[in-house]
């Protein structure tokens, strides 16, 4: 079908090529693109060196997603490793904790008991603190009724992506779909599809966290059409 409107970009799914267990949905996304180059030789010869001829040589095609959202697929097929299910040690910030008795109240649910906070006051001073249960004793406390903040070992529990540096990204199937309109009527005229059936991320990351309208802005990497 030809002379319709296309407006929206493409959601795009892939399929791991060794395991098609491992699937990733790009669904939200800002733009996606797709780029086809090659090089291009003019051979000339003959009395005037005129052109005989184009050889035409490296075909590449690319296929660039911009989400929308932060999303663990993402980093997923960067990295070559799906996301899965465990807990972690991670650092957990706790602001605007009073001081009471030389000890600070903590507020999250799983601080691990016998390790070290670290404690700093408004004027960004650091202090030690032994922790059990849900407090922190500081050792050389500042003054009762100051304001800190802490910083300490929580266990957590989610999606994990191990980013190994010894991990490349793996071969996969990409199909992606958006729809066309009639520019006529401004109605839905067909679906449109795009299917690439061997890829491979390049492997580049680009995750530019900001304090913007979007949160998140995570641009990934090119998709090699082989």
């Amino acid at each position: 079908m030809d002379n319709l409107l296309i407006k929206d970009t493409m959601e795009v799914f892939c399929v791991d090529n060794s395991n098609s267990a491992n699937v990733f949905f790009l669904g939200i996304n800002t733009k996606s693109n797709l780029v086809q180059k090659m090089t291009n030789t003019i051979l000339r010869g003959a009395i005037g060196n005129l052109p005989k001829g184009i050889l035409q040589t490296a075909k590449d095609m690319t296929f660039t997603v911009d989400p929308l959202f932060w999303n663990d697929s993402v980093l997923g097929l960067i990295s070559g490793n799906s996301a899965i299910n465990g807990t972690a040690t991670v650092k957990f910030f706790d602001k605007d904790l009073v001081v009471s008795g030389g000890v600070a109240t903590l507020t999250a649910a799983t601080p691990i008991v016998g390790t070290i906070a670290d404690i700093f006051d408004s004027t960004n001073k650091h202090y030690s603190a032994a922790i059990a249960t849900n407090q922190a004793t500081i050792t050389s406390p500042p003054t009762d009724g100051e304001i800190v903040t802490a910083v300490y070992d929580i266990l957590v529990q989610g999606s994990i992506t191990n980013l190994d540096a010894a991990s490349f990204p793996k071969s996969f199937k990409l199909y992606s779909h958006t729809v066309s309109y009639d520019p006529s009527t401004n109605e839905i005229a067909s679906d449109i599809y795009l299917v690439l059936n061997s890829g491979i991320s390049d492997g580049a990351i680009n995750a530019a966290l900001k304090q913007e309208k979007n949160l998140f802005n995570l641009l990934i990497s090119r998709f090699s059409h082989l």
